[in-house]
C-alpha cells in the first residue's frame, strides 16, 4: 500500500501558493476584519512578508491578513479588530520594526489608545450641516470637522471612507455599537505635560472672586517644608558620622603613639 505525505509542497501545486517567507512578528490562524481598507482590494502575494511589505507603502495600513492556499493579501486600518481561528491565515502589523511603521497609522495608532478616536461609535444626527465627503483618511475627516464652524463631532466610516459631521447644536447624540464607524472630536485632547501636572497637584485654584483665578501655594510650602526637614537631618547625620570617624582615628593615633614612646622607654 503506497504511503500518504502530508508535507506541504515546497513550490506551488495545483494554483496553491505556500509560502516559504514568514514573518517573526506574526500570528497565525488569526485575521483583522473587517478585510481590504478602502480603495485597497484584495491582492496575491508570493508571501506573507510581500504581503507586510504591501501594507508598510499604504498609508494608513496598520494590519495584514495573508491566506496560505491562495496567497491572498488583506490590508487593514488601525481599528480593524483581531478575530483568532481563521485557519491558514497569517496576520500582523504593517512593520515588526516600530520605526519603520507609516507616520499616518502611528498617528491613528495614538489618538485611539488616548480614546479620542472612538471604534463602532457615531454621533447623530449627522449630515445636517453639510453633505457627507469622501476624505478616504480619518484624519483628514478629523481637520474637515475642525475647519468647519459649529462641527463638534465626526463620524468616519471606514467602508466607503465617508465623512460625516455633526454638531452639538442640533441635539447631538453619542450612538455606541454601531459597525465599521469611528468618530470622534474636531480637535483631540492632549495629555498633560509634567509641568501642567505639577502644576494641577501643587496648585489648587481657589473661588476668591467671580473673575479672577487665584492658587493657594500653601501644598508647595508644606512640601517644601518637609524636604527642608529630610535634607536638614541627612546632613547632621552626615556630619554625626564624619566626627565620628574623626574621633576614633585620633584615639588610634594616641594609641599607637603611647606604645612607640613604651618601646623606647
Amino acid at each position: 500500500m503506497p504511503k500518504v505525505s502530508f508535507a506541504r509542497p515546497k513550490r506551488p501545486f495545483g494554483g496553491l501558493h505556500w509560502p516559504q517567507k514568514t514573518v517573526p512578528c506574526s500570528t497565525e490562524n488569526m485575521t483583522y476584519e473587517p478585510f481590504d481598507m478602502d480603495s485597497h482590494l484584495m491582492t496575491t502575494e508570493s508571501s506573507p512578508a510581500a504581503c507586510q511589505a504591501r501594507c508598510r507603502r499604504i498609508d494608513g495600513c496598520a494590519h495584514f491578513s495573508y491566506w496560505e492556499p491562495a496567497g491572498h493579501c488583506h490590508v487593514h486600518d488601525a481599528f480593524a479588530v483581531a478575530q483568532p481561528h481563521r485557519l491558514l491565515f497569517v496576520s500582523g502589523p504593517s512593520s515588526c520594526n516600530l520605526l519603520q511603521r507609516g507616520k499616518e497609522s502611528l498617528s491613528i495608532l495614538r489618538k485611539k489608545i488616548t480614546k479620542c478616536y472612538q471604534p463602532n461609535t457615531v454621533y447623530s444626527p449627522y449630515d445636517v450641516m453639510m453633505l457627507p465627503v469622501k476624505t478616504h483618511c480619518i484624519e483628514k475627516c478629523q481637520n474637515l470637522c475642525r475647519r468647519t464652524s459649529g462641527c463638534a463631532h465626526f463620524s468616519y466610516w471606514t467602508l466607503d471612507g465617508s465623512c460625516h459631521l455633526s454638531s452639538n447644536m442640533k441635539g447631538e447624540q453619542r450612538l455606541s455599537g454601531v459597525a465599521n464607524f469611528v468618530s470622534g472630536p474636531a480637535r483631540c485632547l492632549e495629555p498633560p505635560s509634567a509641568f501642567q501636572h505639577m502644576q494641577k497637584r501643587f496648585l489648587e485654584p481657589t473661588a476668591a472672586s467671580a473673575g479672577d483665578r487665584e492658587y493657594t501655594l500653601i501644598p508647595t510650602f508644606a512640601h517644601s517644608a518637609i524636604g527642608t526637614a529630610c535634607i536638614a537631618m541627612t546632613a547632621m547625620l552626615v556630619f554625626w558620622l564624619r566626627r565620628s570617624r574623626q574621633r576614633r582615628s585620633r584615639v588610634t593615633r594616641i594609641a599607637l603613639l603611647e606604645e612607640q614612646d613604651e618601646s623606647l622607654e
